[in-house]
């Protein structure tokens, strides 16, 4: 899939939730086959967050890929022991070695770190950003900074200099939380679209139960297209995983996207 000749990479926050079930995948459908079904539909990637929890398996991650059949790229969550100790590298080499099937195969294209809203612009969390980079040195990084006190120059800057990225954020505007701010400081757009639900009243208590509208969709659209002119990938992460409508809002703009070239369909205004 692409843009201006950049490939475009769409998926979905995790795929094994029960609520999927009925919404998007068949009702009776099982949690192993989960999986394969969403490669099936056309979602070519897939943010994969449990490894925040625990570190991943290798026989894990080569099941992974087999149900995947080599049609999804994934980006992984940093672990949460090296989030807070990221200069331990018998763990960092530990973590990277349960995912050495997916880093063989080609199909990791990055790793991502996300930062509650108390994580705030400071000269000791520059540097603990800077750690997790050079822990990752190789990889591609994302970062995902909840707080508004990151959105100024220094951080874009410094996020250039060190080539990594920044995540934009889409949520509720929450007093204090990130804007919605597409950006490619390390020549990458990558979005995490959580929702708008207006039970979200506060930055740290995320509610997902959330649809965008066609209207909503097609903005997002028209941002990844600007981007596309200068970025080399740009990656769409649904993470309103509530009743099924990451997976649904996710299809929904890959078919916006596919419309553009078919001349089926194009982006409202």
């Amino acid at each position: 899939m692409l843009l201006n000749d950049t490939p475009v990479y769409i998926g979905t926050s995790g795929y094994n939730y029960e609520d999927w079930k009925g919404r998007f995948a068949p009702k009776g459908i099982t949690n192993y086959d989960m999986l394969s079904y969403y490669a099936e539909q056309g979602l070519n990637f897939l943010e994969l967050a449990f490894t925040f929890y625990r570190f991943p398996e290798r026989d894990k991650i080569e099941h992974i890929l087999h149900r995947t059949n080599g049609k999804v790229r994934f980006s992984v969550r940093i672990p949460k022991v090296i989030m807070h100790h990221p200069s331990d590298k018998k763990v960092i080499n530990e973590f990277l070695k349960g995912l050495s099937p997916m880093i063989d195969a080609g199909l990791l294209e990055s790793f991502f770190a996300d930062f509650l809203p108390a994580f705030v612009s400071s000269k000791a969390n520059y540097q603990h950003i800077l750690a997790l980079r050079n822990a990752f040195k190789g990889n591609s990084l994302f970062i995902e900074l909840q707080s508004r006190t990151w959105y100024k120059e220094k951080t874009f800057d410094f996020f250039r200099e060190n080539n990594i990225g920044l995540t934009t954020i889409d949520m509720p505007d929450i007093k204090g939380t990130a804007p919605y701010y597409p950006t490619a400081v390390n020549y990458y757009q990558y979005y995490k679209l959580y929702g708008r639900s207006p039970k979200w009243i506060a930055g740290a208590d995320k509610f997902l139960d959330y649809s965008y509208s066609d209207r909503e969709l097609a903005k997002i659209l028209r941002d990844a297209l600007s981007g596309s002119v200068t970025a080399k990938a740009i990656i769409i992460i649904f993470a309103n995983v509530a009743e099924g409508y990451a997976p649904q809002n996710a299809l929904k703009l890959k078919g916006m996207i596919e419309g553009r070239h078919n001349g089926s369909g194009r982006p409202s205004e």
